[in-house]
């Protein structure tokens, strides 16, 4: 899925990249860095993967089986955590 500030794709493994602009953690990138390569979303679980992506312009979902985890801009509660920070 490619949007103006989140380009993100998931490979055929079912491991999730994302790459561009970072300043929302939509990256989710601990550091709210800039990429200009894709590179490996990880969680606390390690490298997320999964079939399913949701993508906004800043933000960006994945269905992992029963758990859906979500990075990036929070300012409408784009990420289902209630209104506030945003989430790398």
């Amino acid at each position: 899925a490619l949007v103006t500030e989140t380009p993100v794709a998931a490979s055929r493994r079912q491991r999730v990249y994302c790459w561009g602009s970072g300043e929302s953690g939509q990256n989710g990138d601990v550091g709210f860095a800039d990429r200009t390569t894709p590179q490996p979303v990880e969680d606390t679980d390690g490298d997320i993967g999964g079939t399913a992506l949701s993508v906004g312009s800043a933000f960006a979902c994945v269905n992992v089986g029963s758990r859906l985890p979500c990075w990036g801009d929070n300012s409408r509660d784009q990420l289902g955590t209630g209104v506030g920070a945003n989430n790398p």
